[in-house]
């Protein structure tokens, strides 16, 4: 084992060889990485408009050739000297004039409507003065008897350019529009292997796409993640025996961020721009021999109509590109309200949704509740009322907070119409499903969707949570979650009456019987428990700082389940198909608004009297959502511009020391066609999703368990994970450390701590280095290990590597003695403490499996359970840290008791670890970059 870890620290240490750094470059996104939704004139816009006009008038909305051509000379794109001629019957001596002598050219025919020249036989190489009479009417003539339209002739100059090296130097410089993050531009690697290098290569690799909205004269992770790509490698001479091909990297940027402005200016957004760029793709691209520069060979430009033009817009007419376009303040009626109606409830069955909202919303003091019922005069002793307009005149017009609706798609229509009209509802939660998921459903959601949008930001537009969901919850203020409490694995059982103790139903838990609706019977030893006795509570836990946002409700309630004992959110929600409020807009509420001082301000601008129980509420709220610290999020689908929205959310949270976690599904063809099937939303690209959220500082995981494992990570880290700044800002990089009794689990943490921050490095410059690394121990903290391996006698068989090695002979408080050290030690920023159970020395049983072995780690204060306890209640030892503990049920007890105080515990080696260089990699930024 000692010659394993020997073998793993020598590799690793080649690797990570220190050196003195001059200053360090942390490419850690922030607000500044985006640029200002500004639309000023463009260069020569007018030009670029009769271009535009032209290809406007084609069914493709493709530019000629020659006039994509045209549109890059304008804007500063460099492409070969050329020029259109159309047919003429002295085609070929002026074409002749054109050529300069001594100089070859490329004759390519223009034929509207053919992207594809060289497979008809459309192009001519190496043509030039002398040859041009004798070959051009052959090549006009041959098209024309196939039947080709041909209207003319482009020539262009012949560039002397580079053509060895990846894809024989032919590159990709593309733009699209891409329905998350808008227009885009993508750089790569070009030529006809362009899809195959994509499957082929590790993502990331062949290609990157960015965000026209990203700034990358401020953004250098944007820069980095540009440089780190292969071909920018073999383009800067950084592969051995590859030439250098260009100066800098600026002369690769320069034409992505040129391609930018435009795509900025003739985007959607943009009311003032009567046309949009769908598609730009120059491939190839290539370096020119004689200046450097990236030269455009073939080009292809599509445009479309914006369907947001307006003839007199002004800047104040775009629509905005990083907040959300409604009064997102109303949110906080969802999570506070003070007034509820309940359309669909009823009492013929109590497990209705709507009657169960109804029945948990009735338990909450002081909410007013009112239903919407045709017949009934009460329900539970709550009023009802016929119609919406019946409830307006009983309330003289003041407002509902919410207005929940359980009633079928069509019928939900015709309410959800009223409701909005009137104006009565600050929001509605729509629990129907039925709507886009439906052919017929689908037409009725676009209809609520227009009306909503044509009230656009106005005070007065009413939000619309679902429909297709579950429901939210925020602790102690409201739930709407309509499935079985009971049944939730995030609650447990309780005593409410006196028939019997917590400790007997505790024993019982197991044989509890669901008897009907009405509660349960349980009947053991001569006892009864009275159904209206057991009832149920959340699971509570010391790490209640954790907003949960999922498009689907059946994740976000496994999600709660799975994670209790570890975390009790404080708010959850289901976005379903996001008819109004999507998951970016609860981020950003989350973030960003101040529901209390908004509603409190609108309701003076327009006149209304303000409700001092909703506005408590509302403050409270507000205080209350300043403690998240960790946002997990579930999509499936993102819609318009909602994926440079929640990219710039990250960053944003990220500067206010909040984490975002992602699970994304739809990563693979299958998996967009069943997201687009469950919940009516578009998937897009994963890959592009992955590496930009990513790049942004989020924490995007491949898996569920890797997406609860952080979370939990995140959130029971939060009190302590700023102190990984102190040791960067000091060494440029975070020293993690281990320890274990066990040398298989030294090894698992190091490869799983590791293998995700290599990632980052970049292969080709000595100076990249992982912003993970193991730590290189002071002498002092050195001899403090030893003398604790000689005081227990494990000296001779064990040296001080860097992750520590403990053997399973050293008793609970040596464990205890070596992590104070190693929490103390400088050279240390954040540690995994682990003890496989199973030794005899240490104490790490309870209850009826530690009555049987004869000890129990929960009472005795001497075990390691209880001296960990005591390590993360200290302030002397606050650095971040996790402990596991293996070997299956038998050490349940370990861990609950050291996760109900509030250490991070889990049961894996591999699973702390890749949580923890998952966070410290979106806590840090992903890029280091030390410069000499």
């Amino acid at each position: 084992m000692i010659f394993i870890l020997s073998f793993f620290h020598l590799i690793y240490n080649r690797y990570t060889t220190r050196f003195n750094q001059k200053h360090t470059s942390v490419t850690k996104m922030d607000v500044s990485d985006f640029h200002h939704e500004d639309y000023f004139a463009l260069k020569h816009e007018a030009d670029i408009g009769s271009i535009f006009e032209r290809a406007a008038t084609r069914p493709d909305g493709l530019l000629y050739e020659y006039e994509a051509y045209e549109l890059f000379k304008l804007i500063g794109i460099k492409v070969p000297e050329f020029r259109y001629f159309p047919l003429h019957s002295s085609l070929a001596s002026q074409i002749k004039t054109f050529m300069k002598p001594n100089q070859k050219y490329v004759i390519k025919c223009h034929i509207p409507g053919c992207l594809h020249k060289t497979d008809i036989g459309g192009i001519m190489l190496f043509k030039d003065r002398s040859n041009i009479e004798a070959d051009l009417e052959p090549f006009v003539n041959r098209l024309k008897d196939a039947g080709h339209n041909l209207e003319g002739v482009i020539v262009v100059e012949m560039a002397k350019f580079y053509d060895s090296g990846m894809s024989n130097g032919e590159l990709l410089i593309s733009a699209f529009e891409d329905t998350g993050f808008g227009p885009c531009v993508c750089f790569g690697l070009g030529g006809t292997g362009v899809e195959y290098y994509k499957k082929v290569m590790r993502q990331g690799h062949s290609s990157i796409f960015l965000p026209s909205w990203i700034n990358l004269a401020n953004s250098s992770a944007a820069v980095a993640a540009l440089g780190r790509l292969p071909v920018s490698q073999f383009l800067m001479g950084k592969v051995r025996g590859s030439k250098r091909l260009i100066s800098s990297l600026d002369q690769v940027i320069s034409p992505l961020s040129i391609l930018q402005t435009l795509l900025r200016h003739y985007c959607r957004n943009n009311a003032m721009t009567k046309y949009i760029i769908s598609e730009i793709e120059i491939n190839p691209a290539v370096v020119e021999k004689e200046t450097g520069s990236l030269l455009a060979l073939d080009a292809v430009v599509r445009i479309l109509p914006n369907p947001n033009y307006k003839p007199f817009a002004t800047a104040e007419d775009a629509i905005p590109v990083y907040s959300a376009y409604k009064p997102l303040y109303k949110v906080g009626s969802l999570f506070a309200p003070q007034s509820v109606v309940i359309v669909g409830a009823s009492t013929k069955s109590l497990t209705n949704p709507s009657t169960v909202v109804l029945r948990k919303l009735m338990e909450i003091p002081g909410v007013d509740v009112f239903c919407i019922h045709p017949t009934a005069d009460e329900i539970f002793g709550r009023p009802c009322f016929k119609t919406v307009v019946d409830l307006m005149s009983y309330r003289a017009g003041q407002a509902i907070d919410l207005a929940v609706v359980g009633v079928a798609a069509k019928a939900a229509e015709l309410v959800m119409n009223d409701l909005i009209d009137s104006n009565l509802c600050n929001s509605i939660f729509v629990l129907s499903g039925g709507f886009a998921e439906t052919a017929n459903g689908k037409e009725i959601e676009e209809r609520l969707r227009a009306k909503l949008n044509s009230y656009g930001a106005a005070y007065n537009r009413t939000l619309v949570s679902g429909p297709n969901t579950l429901g939210f919850v925020w602790r102690d203020l409201v739930n709407t979650i309509f499935v079985s409490s009971s049944k939730s694995s995030a609650n447990e059982f309780y005593l409410a009456g006196s028939s019997a103790s917590d400790d007997v139903l505790t024993t019982l838990q197991t044989s509890i019987a669901f008897d009907g609706q009405d509660g349960f019977e349980v009947t053991k030893s001569k006892l009864t428990i009275k159904s209206s006795d057991v009832k149920v509570r959340p699971i509570t836990s010391p790490n209640n700082n954790v907003a949960l946002v999922c498009q689907s409700g059946a994740s976000m309630i496994t999600r709660m389940s799975n994670l209790a004992y570890k975390v009790h959110p404080l708010m959850c929600v289901s976005v379903g198909n996001q008819l109004c409020l999507s998951g970016t807009d609860f981020i950003e509420w989350l973030l960003t608004e101040d529901s209390a001082s908004t509603y409190e301000r609108n309701a003076i601008s327009a006149g209304y009297a303000i409700d001092p129980r909703s506005l408590a509420k509302l403050k409270d709220l507000d205080v209350q959502k300043s403690s998240i610290r960790v946002i997990g999020v579930y999509m499936e689908g993102l819609n318009a511009n909602e994926g440079i929205r929640l990219m710039r959310l990250v960053a944003q949270a990220r500067d206010m020391g909040k984490i975002i976690v992602i699970y994304k599904s739809g990563r693979t063809p299958q998996g967009s066609n069943a997201a687009a099937g469950h919940t009516a939303s578009l998937a897009g690209d994963y890959s592009m999703f992955s590496e930009l959220l990513d790049m942004a500082g989020a924490v995007v995981c491949d898996s569920f368990d890797s997406f609860d494992d952080v979370i939990y990570l995140a959130s029971g880290l939060a009190p302590r994970i700023h102190k990984l700044r102190e040791g960067f800002d000091a060494r440029g990089y975070v020293s993690v450390t281990a320890l274990s009794n066990a040398g298989f689990e030294c090894c698992c943490i190091a490869d799983h701590l590791f293998d995700l921050s290599t990632r980052s490095i970049d292969p080709c410059d000595e100076k990249s280095r992982s912003y993970f690394r193991l730590p290189v121990y002071d002498c002092e903290t050195k001899e403090a290990i030893r003398a604790i391996y000689e005081k227990y006698k494990i000296g001779a068989v064990v040296d001080v590597n860097d992750i520590i090695d403990t053997t399973p002979t050293i008793p609970d408080r040596a464990y205890q003695e070596i992590a104070e050290i190693l929490l103390k030690s400088p050279s240390v920023d954040c540690a995994i403490f682990s003890a496989v159970p199973e030794t005899h020395i240490i104490k790490t049983t309870a209850g009826n499996v530690g009555a049987l072995v004869g000890e129990d780690c929960v009472a005795d204060e001497d075990s390691i359970c209880r001296r960990f306890i005591a390590l993360h209640g200290n302030p002397e030892y606050s650095k971040p840290w996790v402990f596991v503990c293996d070997s299956g049920w038998k050490f349940q007890e370990f861990r609950m008791e050291l996760a109900k105080h509030g250490v991070v515990v889990f049961e894996k080696a591999d699973r702390a670890s890749r949580a923890m260089a998952l966070l410290v990699r979106a806590y840090i930024g992903r890029d280091t970059i030390y410069m000499n």
